[in-house]
């Protein structure tokens, strides 16, 4: 049984034209239509984003796709645990990246 969790909301929430240029290294997630169209602002903060796919036909992220992008998040955090992590594009790209963040914070938890 998993103890009581925090989820801190973010500090910042940028939005609109140019907002990608007010982070300038992070770890960015993005799904594969936003990537398509916005890949330069989103290389520019982050090399190698994380391009989130939805296994659901819904476009919704299922419980293995949020899973599968917790343990990858918590890679990333682990390599450069100062970088925030972008959540860049719509909402289901944002309500995965934080439900990832959650569990990829949850020690307690096994991804292998």
């Amino acid at each position: 049984m998993i103890d009581i969790i925090t989820f801190h909301t973010p500090r910042f929430v940028y939005s609109g034209r140019g907002c990608s240029r007010k982070i300038a290294k992070g770890i960015v997630v993005t799904g594969t239509s936003v990537y398509k169209n916005f890949k330069e602002a989103a290389e520019r903060m982050d090399k190698k984003p994380v391009v989130f796919k939805r296994s659901s036909k819904t476009g919704e992220p299922s419980e293995e796709d949020v899973v599968s992008l917790a343990e990858t998040l918590r890679k990333r955090i682990d390599k450069d645990p100062g970088l925030p992590v972008v959540a860049l594009g719509g909402g289901s790209v944002i309500d995965g990246v934080k439900l990832a963040l959650v569990l990829a914070g949850e020690k307690s938890l096994s991804f292998e």
